[in-house]
């Protein structure tokens, strides 16, 4: 049942025996290109689309993002589809046919276009399309940061896209220079050394234009403190209705016998469950997806809907689990937040409840921590 989810893929279960009449043929790349195109079209459709972006970056080549749907010579471009112009590139007389030298590569659809004008949505020289930032990536480590997750993290980078990253242990934040970086990538840790002023740099680091990408447990050393938005309850009545609730839930455990304390306990616990969540498809982070996710969750932190933050991906009443989460956990996630964008200034602060990254295997979240990577905040 979780294969499916775990590649994002669309699936129907059957208790029949199905009859197959003939061979599966694997869907083929598609490829439409002009003679001295105006500009490539590039679908945002899976993780290759981002490992194919940071080979384009790499090599030098500018590209835009569509923050709209486009019709343009008989195609259809949804929201998150990469556009290379000719124009962009005027250094790069050859651009396009690097463009589909590397598209060839990495077995990537590809279509082109001989005019900029659009008819359906915004035209190729609009400002609906911005310039990719090229990202200048630190990631924190060592001591504070879980090793696997931190692993995760690396492996994303350095194996799935092949892109280059720094690396610092978390006290180096103290001398560090963090305007080198636009993205700052806090792995799932503790972080017991990350002092008031460390905090207060990377605030200050956020407002003047950087992104922060924070996972997992990190939430919690960012929770309640000076410069970020993150709380665990929306509102004083939030919090109180759930200190009346963990008393009530106390007051059932009074009277357990020795027996029951195995049972009473895992309804508070999520060892690792698959959740749908909805999703706010119109959103940077959600391109590429449909109006729904299904994230790993193997924590039994429960944030709410936060304030003046993008709640891009949250889980509704009576969610859809696969896998085992116990009833009090359960019932505490229903209007909760799994991922979260909030504006900062002039920069940005991703709050990730789960981790994407998780072991290196949830594929579909691979492809969500690209759209954090590539197209929040360009």
């Amino acid at each position: 049942m979780s294969l499916p989810h775990v590649f994002g893929a669309e699936a129907l279960a059957t208790t029949s025996v199905l009859k197959i009449s003939q061979d599966y043929q694997l869907p083929t790349r598609e490829v439409e290109i002009v003679d001295d195109p105006y500009a490539i079209f590039i679908p945002w459709q899976y993780t290759s689309s981002a490992h194919l972006l940071a080979q384009i970056l790499q090599n030098g080549i500018k590209a835009r993002i569509s923050a709209e749907t486009i019709v343009n010579y008989g195609h259809t471009y949804l929201p998150g589809t990469l556009v290379i112009t000719r124009d962009d590139n005027k250094a790069l007389p050859d651009f396009d046919l690097k463009v589909i030298a590397l598209a060839e590569r990495y077995g990537h659809s590809i279509f082109s276009t001989p005019t900029g004008l659009s008819s359906g949505g915004p035209d190729l020289g609009s400002n609906k399309l911005s310039l990719i930032n090229i990202p200048k990536i630190l990631v924190l480590g060592d001591e504070g940061v879980r090793s696997n997750n931190f692993g995760a993290t690396w492996h994303y980078f350095e194996k799935v896209l092949e892109y280059p990253i720094s690396i610092v242990r978390v006290d180096e934040l103290r001398s560090i220079d963090l305007d080198r970086y636009n993205i700052l990538v806090m792995p799932s840790g503790n972080y017991p050394q990350l002092t008031e002023g460390m905090l207060k740099k990377m605030s200050d680091w956020v407002s003047g234009g950087g992104k922060l990408i924070a996972i997992g447990g990190a939430l919690q050393k960012l929770e309640g403190e000076s410069g970020f938005s993150w709380v665990k309850y929306s509102s004083a009545e939030e919090k109180q209705k759930a200190e009346d609730q963990q008393k009530e839930e106390e007051k059932k455990l009074i009277n357990r016998t020795y027996g029951d304390r195995i049972r009473s306990s895992i309804s508070d616990e999520i060892p690792g469950a698959i959740i749908r969540n909805k999703m706010d498809d119109s959103h940077p982070l959600a391109y590429g997806f449909p109006d729904y996710y299904f994230s790993l969750k193997t924590g039994s932190e429960v944030y709410q809907l936060q304030k003046d933050t993008w709640n891009v991906i949250t889980v509704g009443k009576d969610p859809l689990v696969l896998g085992f989460a116990g009833k009090n956990i359960k019932n505490k996630l229903e209007g909760s937040v799994s991922y979260a964008v909030a504006n900062k200034g002039r920069g940005t602060v991703i709050y990730m409840v789960d981790d994407p990254l998780f072991r290196g295997f949830w594929e579909n979240g691979k492809f969500l921590f690209s759209n954090a990577i590539f197209m929040v905040d360009n």
